[in-house]
């Protein structure tokens, strides 16, 4: 298995063709420090300065059919800017992170994991969305006054398999 790193504006530039160039490409990161350097930009904890490479590296894995996984966050003692860039990671659609510093695993593994009341809400949508839409033939139900669709179900489906797998890990 091949993990690639992509952190230059070239990488960027060419970041789908890297992701799709071989099988064995299982997940891309994302470079920050590298990034930065080669753009001959400041580097700052909450990342507005690369959002639009951070983002188009999470798009070409996607797109690829690969995990995208965000890279190191190099202040590991503020963990306050470190949750703040997890969490805009997890939102531009990372699956995880590179990390550095122990202080880092509790917060990554907080933002990437699903919370029990997430898994709740998406088991009710699950099970609500088979009863009263799919059974009946319907693209789309109410459920508390909000559209359940195809694209809502399998969101809801992703995180119940994804609280699976985790805790098939052991790690929640």
């Amino acid at each position: 298995k091949i993990s690639v790193l992509i952190e230059t504006a070239e990488g960027i530039m060419n970041v789908y063709n890297i992701c799709k160039s071989s099988p064995r490409i299982v997940s891309a990161f994302f470079g920050v420090v590298d990034y930065c350097t080669d753009m001959k930009i400041a580097r700052t904890n909450l990342g507005e300065e690369h959002r639009v490479a951070r983002t188009l590296v999470a798009i070409a894995a996607r797109a690829a059919g690969i995990a995208a996984l965000d890279g190191p966050f190099a202040d590991y003692s503020n963990t306050s800017d470190f949750e703040k860039n997890t969490m805009d990671g997890k939102q531009m659609g990372y699956e995880g992170r590179m990390i550095i510093h122990p202080s880092q695993i509790e917060v990554a593994h907080r933002i990437y994991s699903p919370t029990n009341q997430e898994v709740e809400e998406a088991t009710r949508i699950v099970q609500f969305f088979e009863k009263e839409g799919l059974a009946k033939g319907l693209a789309s139900v109410s459920l508390d006054g909000k559209m359940v669709d195809t694209p809502v179900y399998i969101s809801a489906q992703n995180i119940i398999n994804l609280d699976k797998k985790i805790k098939s890990k052991g790690d929640k």
